[in-house]
């Protein structure tokens, strides 16, 4: 037993006692009681002993797994710095890629290699080159962050790299193609899914406007300007799964566009005649329904730690009211998860199993590039990270133009 953590009875109860750094030159001691035996005590004493060693910290560093760090990294780092959805990216590549991986290693022994071997092993099972790159980054950062508070001596991170562009892996990579949707596909998709229908509307802007499908379900009607035609992305919507009170609740929240791709865009005159029917549709269901209408709002930012967590959607009249387009008649929000029943229907009943949300977009941008919109404005009307993403789609299209125009060629002076 140490000397260092003492234990004692008073009455029903145990506590534990340890000396600690003096103050003013007096000697002070760490105790708490409530212990129902011995050991409870004692066992709750050596930790905290082992915590105040370690100036707060509540693991001890020599000992520490890089599992173990990666939480704790995410904890007290992430948490503090970082989006929602990027923790939540984070925990996923942290959960199914790093801790299967190296998460049983100390984190003071990893070495360089073993990462590298890492790395090298997941591009060679089909792990997508920007997999890779969002992996690297992670170990990047949080072994920087283990280095600066003396984790670790030196970052392994530091020497290892990503296989060349030009390399080719032992398997197909995992990246997912994009499908292009031919317009006979999208007329029986919009057959399927009619105006009024639940999905109607976020699978329109997804094809007119190439809006991802968190900004599709997070329009509001401020965000449309009827006058000048326009539509603006202002925030997408999220959900986390959260733990309230004993019960694992699915909470909405509003966070800024992927890549913060804040962007006014022009809308097209049937696009427009749709928002203004369901518009006037929808005021009159307000009417109809009065105070069973179901009202949503948006909780605001803190002005103090006991405020609720801002941007939090609530029908508890916490914060401004909001008024979203993708509503039931009742009011209700639609949420983006209906998308899924519709992917599903697209898939089965109508045999078009490459269909995501996502190809949409994909078709919007190469129906424009087709019409002879610049890349640019392609790139700053679907808010493309780079103009990479963009000119990746312009270079398929001249591809198959070109290919096109020599089947013509062919068929025009083949002999008869």
């Amino acid at each position: 037993m140490s000397k260092k953590v003492m234990t004692r009875k008073r009455g029903n109860w145990w506590s534990y006692r340890f000396e600690g750094a003096t103050v003013d030159g007096k000697r002070q001691w760490i105790t708490r009681s409530g212990f129902h035996t011995k050991k409870e005590a004692y066992d709750a004493g050596i930790a905290a002993y082992q915590e105040y060693q370690s100036s707060g910290l509540k693991l001890t560093p020599t000992e520490l797994s890089v599992a173990d760090f990666m939480d704790y990294w995410l904890k007290e780092y992430c948490e503090v710095n970082l989006k929602e959805t990027t923790i939540l990216n984070y925990r996923k590549k942290v959960k199914n890629i790093i801790k299967p991986h190296i998460g049983k290693y100390r984190l003071r022994s990893i070495q360089t290699a073993t990462i590298q071997k890492m790395i090298y092993d997941l591009f060679q099972s089909g792990y997508a080159r920007n997999t890779l790159t969002v992996v690297k980054g992670i170990l990047t950062k949080s072994f920087a962050y283990a280095k600066a508070n003396h984790f670790i001596k030196d970052n392994p991170m530091c020497e290892v790299e990503l296989p060349r562009s030009t390399a080719k892996p032992n398997v197909k990579s995992r990246r997912k193609e994009r499908s292009y949707i031919p317009k006979e596909r999208i007329a029986e998709i919009f057959q399927r899914f009619p105006e009024g229908s639940s999905t109607y509307l976020p699978l329109l802007l997804g094809y007119r406007c190439g809006l991802r499908l968190g900004e599709a379900y997070a329009l509001q009607w401020k965000d449309i300007d009827f006058q000048k035609k326009t539509l603006t992305v202002q925030r997408q919507i999220q959900y986390v799964e959260k733990k309230i009170d004993t019960f694992q609740k699915s909470v909405l929240y509003f966070s800024e566009p992927k890549y913060n791709s804040f962007r006014t865009i022009q809308l097209d005159s049937e696009t427009l005649g749709v928002l203004e029917r369901l518009k006037s549709q929808q005021k009159s269901n307000r009417e109809e329904y009065a105070e069973f209408y179901c009202r949503y709002f948006e909780t605001p930012e803190r002005t103090a730690a006991s405020d609720p967590e801002p941007h939090i959607l609530n029908t508890d009249g916490i914060g401004e009211e909001i008024f979203f387009l993708n509503v039931n008649a009742d009011g209700s929000y639609i949420r983006p998860r209906t998308m899924q029943h519709a992917s599903y229907v697209i898939h089965t009943e109508l045999d078009f199993p490459e269909f995501d949300f996502h190809s949409l977009r994909h078709t919007h941008c190469t129906e424009l590039l087709e019409a002879g919109f610049s890349p640019k404005a392609v790139q700053m009307r679907l808010g493309h990270k780079d103009i990479k993403t963009t000119l990746n789609i312009y270079e398929h299209i001249t591809q198959s133009q070109e290919d096109k125009a020599a089947m013509i060629l062919e068929d025009m002076y083949s002999s008869d």
